[in-house]
C-alpha cells in the first residue's frame, strides 16, 4: 500500500489458487508501516484507488498495524485534503475506513480464536516430519529434541507434542519445574527401563525456566548427553514449518473466512471486528480486544505470571496443557479396587481409531480405572477375546493407522450372549469406537437394558469414520 503497488483483483486472480502454499500477493513484516508519515502515504494509496474497505489477513503484528492504521484514518483523510492531495469528494466519500481481520499465523498465538489460518497446516508438517525421521530410526537409541516455531506461545509445540505422544515438551507459558533437567532424565530413564527404544522431546521457542533463562534445543541435548550418556539429535525444522500445500482444514476454514469478510464488511457496521473461529462456528470479536487480550498474555509472562498468562490464553489452550500431562506421566500406583472398562472398535478400520484408545486408556489409568481392549469387535466379545490395556502396550498407538484391537463392520446380533460376557468380566463402562455401526449397536444395547441388566451401565459411542455419517455429528 505504501508504495501504491495495488491492482484490481478478477475473478481469474482468484482461481487455482486455494491449493498453493503462502500469499500470492506476497507478504512481509513492513517496517516502514512503524512510521505515521508511511501509514500516511499508503492512506493516500486507498484513497487514489477509492478503497474504503480494507481486509487484513495476518497474525499479531499485522492486526495491530490494521488498528493503529484505523485510528489515524481519519487524521490522514483531512491531512490529505488539506494539501490538495485529494479531492472534497474523495474526503467525504472516505471519511471511515471499514476494516475486517482474519487470524492467519501459524503460531496460534492470538487471544479469542481456537485456531487460526495456517494452524493447522503446520502442525500437520511437524507430525508428518517427525514421523518419518522416527520411523526411519526406529531400530537405534536414541533421542530427538525437535524445536518448534512460535515466538512467545507454546501452542503449535503443545498440539504436536500431543500429536506425537512427545515424552516432554517445553512452551513459554508453563515453565517446567525449578529442578528441570532432573526431571527431563528421571522421566526418559523410566521409558529407557520400559524398552522404550526412541524418545522425543519438543520445545517452543521462546521457552524459559522459572527464572526467565531461555531453555533451548542445544540446552537440552547438553543435559541428555551429560546425565543419561544418550545419542541425542537436535532437530529445527524451520521453514519446514511453513512450506506445502494447505491441509483442507486450512483450505476449508480460508473459504469461509473469506465469506464470512464479505458479509461482514456489507454489513456496513462501521466497528473493526476480527473473525474468529469458537468450535465450528466464526465469530465476530473486537479488534482492540484481540489485540489487548493478546499482548496481555505476553506482558503476564514476562512478569512471571504464568498462571494467569494461561488462563487469559483460554479454555482450550488450558485443556491442551492439561492433557499432555495426564499422557505423559505414568499414574501412581494404585493398591485399591478397580473398576473395569472396556473399548471396541466397530465398522472399517479408520485413522484415529488407535488415538481414541490411546487417550482414554491412560486417562482412566490415571482415575484408577482397568480397561480391557475388545478383539475383532463383537465376534471377538463374544468370544472373550478380552485384552488387558495399560500405560506402556498402548505406547505408540497415536500415530498408528487402522485398528490395533481389530475392527468389523457388523452388529452385536446375540444380545444375550454379550450380555453374558460382559457380566463375567465385570464390565462397568463400554466405550464404542466407530461409524454408524458403532452407533446402531449401542441404540441395540440401549433397547436390550430392560432385558439384560449388564446393559446398564454407561455406553459411549465415539464416531469415528471416513463417511462422517454418523448423527448428531458435524
Amino acid at each position: 500500500m505504501i508504495n501504491n503497488n495495488i491492482e484490481e483483483a478478477k475473478w481469474e486472480s482468484a482461481s487455482y489458487i486455494i491449493h498453493l502454499c503462502g500469499s500470492i500477493i506476497g507478504f512481509s513484516r513492513c517496517e516502514a508501516f512503524r512510521q505515521r508519515a508511511q501509514r500516511k502515504r499508503a492512506a493516500l494509496t486507498l484513497h487514489t484507488h477509492n478503497v474504503y474497505h480494507l481486509i487484513c489477513i495476518g497474525g499479531f503484528g499485522s492486526l495491530t498495524g490494521l488498528s493503529i492504521f484505523r485510528d489515524e484514518w481519519e487524521g490522514f483523510t483531512t491531512e490529505l485534503f488539506n494539501e490538495g492531495k485529494i479531492t472534497r469528494e474523495q474526503a467525504d466519500i472516505g471519511k471511515n475506513l471499514i476494516v475486517v481481520g482474519i487470524a492467519g499465523t501459524i503460531d496460534n498465538d492470538l487471544v479469542g480464536t481456537d485456531r487460526t489460518i495456517g494452524f493447522d497446516s503446520a502442525v500437520t508438517r511437524i507430525t508428518e516430519c517427525v514421523d518419518n525421521l522416527m520411523a526411519t530410526t526406529i531400530g537405534h537409541h536414541r533421542t530427538f529434541v525437535v524445536e518448534v516455531t512460535g515466538r512467545e506461545c507454546g501452542n503449535l509445540a503443545l498440539t504436536a507434542a500431543l500429536a506425537l505422544e512427545a515424552d516432554f515438551v517445553f512452551i513459554p507459558e508453563i515453565p517446567p519445574v525449578h529442578d528441570w533437567p532432573r526431571a527431563l532424565c528421571n522421566h526418559l530413564s523410566k521409558k529407557a527401563k520400559a524398552n522404550s527404544r526412541l524418545h522425543l522431546v519438543i520445545v517452543s521457542e521462546g521457552s524459559t525456566d522459572g527464572d526467565r533463562k531461555p531453555i533451548t534445543a542445544i540446552n537440552i541435548k547438553d543435559v541428555v548427553e551429560e546425565r543419561l550418556k544418550h545419542e541425542v539429535h537436535v532437530v529445527q525444522l524451520g521453514c519446514l514449518q511453513k512450506g506445502g500445500c494447505p491441509s483442507f482444514l486450512d483450505r476449508y476454514l480460508g473459504s469461509r473466512m473469506g465469506y464470512e469478510a464479505v458479509n461482514t464488511i456489507l454489513s456496513s457496521n462501521l466497528s473493526p471486528y476480527v473473525l474468529c473461529l469458537k468450535g465450528h462456528v466464526i465469530i465476530r470479536v473486537s479488534l482492540s480486544t484481540i489485540i489487548c487480550k493478546t499482548r496481555l498474555v505476553h506482558e503476564e509472562a514476562r512478569k512471571g505470571f504464568y498462571g494467569e498468562a494461561v488462563n487469559i490464553r483460554g479454555k482450550n489452550f488450558q485443556q491442551k496443557a492439561k492433557f499432555i500431562q495426564l499422557i505423559t506421566q505414568p499414574p501412581k500406583l494404585f493398591f485399591g479396587v478397580s473398576k473395569n472398562f472396556a473399548v471396541i472398535h466397530v465398522g472399517s478400520p479408520t485413522a484415529g481409531m488407535n488415538g481414541v484408545t490411546h487417550a482414554f486408556v491412560r486417562i482412566a489409568n490415571h482415575s484408577n480405572y482397568n480397561v480391557y481392549g475388545i478383539e475383532r469387535s463383537w465376534e471377538g466379545l463374544m468370544e472373550g477375546k478380552f485384552t488387558l490395556l495399560n500405560w506402556e502396550n498402548v505406547d505408540g498407538w497415536m500415530s498408528r493407522g487402522g485398528s490395533e484391537l481389530g475392527t468389523k463392520r457388523q452388529l452385536p446380533t446375540d444380545v444375550e450372549k454379550i450380555a453374558i460376557v460382559l457380566a463375567d468380566q465385570n464390565i462397568e463402562g463400554l466405550l464404542i469406537v466407530g461409524g454408524f455401526e458403532a452407533f446402531h449397536s449401542a441404540k441395540i444395547l440401549h433397547t436390550a437394558r430392560s432385558t439384560f441388566s449388564a446393559f446398564n451401565i454407561p455406553i459411549i459411542v465415539i464416531p469415528c469414520c471416513t463417511a462422517n455419517n454418523v448423527p448428531g455429528r458435524e
